[in-house]
């Protein structure tokens, strides 16, 4: 009853051979899954690092903007409304497209960053308004509209008509001193900016102007 040699030794290269193959062929899927592993781990590591540094230059640049737009506010600089006091101030709930609110600590004006949809996405424009209640600057900070195109919406020649103004009108009849014109071959871009500052001045409303108590 005892196998021939040759079958034996037939039947072990054989074992041999089925365990190479599989070898093979698990082993590139081995390598594949530990260079994901990897790959994900620095992945994360790297957001985990470059992440507090994304935010902090949003924040410079956030700050670059609210002097630019309320300078007004010289050295004494400003303050953030936190989100629980707003809502408490707008009874349960924010203004569609209010982000943040910032006061002047000298309690000149305040700073509304808002956001509405324009071609390419959200636009978020930051708004400075004066204890009178007129704006005094406009900044885009953040947009994904088609440079040349929707950027049109964004120059200083376009912005600079909302200097000065209490009241906002982009109607075709609008009085010259609210008249806010959209900008040929960028509507839907001016548009957007014309909506996100309307948003600003109707949140400043909302909040009855500069709180002095802040």
């Amino acid at each position: 009853g005892k196998m021939p040699k040759e079958k034996k030794a037939k039947k072990v290269k054989k074992a041999i051979n089925y365990k190479l193959e599989l070898k093979s062929l698990l082993m590139p899927a081995l390598i594949i899954t530990i260079i994901c592993l990897v790959s994900a781990t620095i992945l994360v590591g790297t957001y985990e690092i470059t992440k507090p540094i994304i935010e902090a230059n949003n924040e410079k640049r956030a700050d670059a903007a609210r002097s630019q737009v309320f300078s007004l506010a010289g050295s004494q600089g400003f303050s953030e409304i936190s989100n629980e006091e707003l809502i408490k101030d707008f009874e349960g709930r924010l203004p569609d497209g209010l982000i943040k609110v910032y006061v002047a600590n000298n309690n000149k004006g305040m700073v509304l960053t808002t956001e509405d949809k324009g071609f390419g996405g959200s636009i978020l424009v930051v708004t400075g308004i004066d204890n009178k209640g007129k704006i005094t600057g406009i900044a885009i900070t953040d947009h994904k509209e088609t440079p040349g195109l929707g950027t049109k919406a964004m120059t200083v020649e376009f912005l600079d008509q909302y200097m000065g103004k209490i009241k906002i009108d982009s109607s075709k009849d609008a009085k010259q001193d609210v008249a806010i014109d959209a900008v040929t071959g960028a509507t839907v871009s001016s548009d957007a900016v014309y909506r996100a500052v309307e948003k600003a001045l109707l949140s400043y409303k909302g909040l009855g102007g500069v709180p002095n108590d802040f």
